[in-house]
């Protein structure tokens, strides 16, 4: 996601999970649960459409920018570490 690379997700066993969290708006449609059927569709839907590509990829990039990036993660870190000392 961090590239900009889509990605088709599936749903595990009884575990914590954050693909839909991840994921945000586009968790219900890239998010499968037992069913290699829809997960294949969704593969081909991303290969095939370039449109539904781009959106998708463009927002998943965007999403990693801001859940993710090391500037604001090591910022977060250093809150904590200040708030305990």
């Amino acid at each position: 996601m961090m590239h900009g690379k889509p990605v088709v997700s599936h749903l595990g066993g009884n575990w914590p999970q954050a693909q839909k969290e991840v994921l945000g708006e586009y968790a219900d449609t890239y998010v499968c649960k037992n069913d290699a059927d829809r997960y294949s569709i969704l593969m081909l839907k991303l290969l095939l459409d370039k449109q539904e590509y781009d959106a998708y990829s463009s927002y998943v990039k965007k999403r990693a920018e801001e859940l993710y990036d090391y500037k604001a993660v090591t910022k977060e870190y250093v809150e904590v570490y200040n708030s305990l000392v």
